[in-house]
């Protein structure tokens, strides 16, 4: 299973990024290790438990990535 990271968010940003290992877009210096899971919907719903919202999965990275607005709205 692949490993999941998420990009803090900062003032500045709008949401938190969700990450596959290895993406381009992940900045060392903000990152945080969510875990390993089959797919982003999982890694999205622990990202909300532990209180990144709003969360999403990165546009690069993410084959899922327009879960982001739905997984949003709940």
């Amino acid at each position: 299973m692949p490993k999941y990271y998420i990009n803090k968010k900062s003032d500045s940003d709008i949401e938190s990024i969700i990450h596959r290992e290895g993406c381009k877009s992940l900045k060392a210096d903000s990152k945080e290790l969510l875990g390993y899971f089959s797919n982003y919907y999982d890694a999205v719903e622990i990202a909300k438990i532990r209180g990144y919202m709003p969360a999403s999965d990165c546009e690069h990275c993410s084959s899922e990535y327009y879960y982001r607005k739905a997984a949003n709205k709940k």
